[in-house]
């Protein structure tokens, strides 16, 4: 980009919620939010990523909250951008969403198959207190 010229967005990321199965004392969330009439829904997200589309955003990537932990809102948007022929930067996760492994493989794989191929970015430290064993 020149001097003096416009800024140009090139990627949106969607928190589709605030929701999150760990609670960290760092985090700022807001978990009151995202579970009523505030909450991003599913055809509003669509409609926006259809006009970033439209005005050459090119990258579609998730964080939270625990993106996972609405995953059909996240498999949802996927498809869209696919069809938009949008790329795929980083979902973030806490990697410690899922109930037992059929569930994690279950998600995994419809997240997959509704075309996401970007990286999947884990935060794991002290403050998430994660068991090791299940973010592997």
């Amino acid at each position: 980009m020149s001097a003096g010229a416009p800024f140009e967005a090139r990627e949106v990321i969607f928190a589709p919620t605030a929701a999150c199965n760990l609670h960290c004392g760092h985090c700022r969330v807001d978990r009151r939010r995202g579970s009523g009439a505030d909450r991003l829904t599913t055809e509003a997200a669509l409609r926006f990523l259809g006009d970033c589309a439209d005005h050459g955003i090119e990258r579609v990537g998730f964080s939270g909250g625990e993106p996972f932990l609405e995953s059909g809102f996240v498999a949802e948007l996927c498809a869209a951008a696919v069809e938009r022929g949008m790329y795929f930067d980083r979902l973030m996760t806490n990697a410690a969403w899922y109930r037992d492994e059929e569930h994690l493989e279950g998600v995994l794989e419809r997240i997959y198959d509704a075309g996401f191929d970007g990286t999947v970015g884990i935060s794991f430290d002290d403050w998430h207190a994660q068991e090791p064993k299940d973010v592997a």
